[in-house]
């Protein structure tokens, strides 16, 4: 009885997964209205290259190394 209804609900499943396939595929583009011509945009001139500063003096430094300190626990035992 059990393999009775798990084949029922699987033939069943089945067949509304193919009526929702078929369904999708149905649908028809020709009541959509057509696309528009997408803007047209003109190249414009770029701007020139900012001079490079030498001028570094203001700038973060970064840190040239970094250092780490670890230490090791250790647990005397007791009685």
């Amino acid at each position: 009885m059990k393999f009775l209804k798990q084949l029922l609900f699987m033939s069943f499943m089945m067949i509304a997964l193919a009526m929702t396939a078929t369904a999708q595929k149905q649908d028809d583009n020709k009541n959509r209205p057509p696309k528009d011509d997408p803007p047209k945009i003109d190249p414009k001139d770029k701007p020139k290259d900012r001079p490079k500063d030498n001028n570094n003096d203001n700038r973060p430094k970064k840190p040239e190394g970094a250092i780490f300190v670890g230490g090791k626990q250790t647990e005397i035992g007791s009685i």
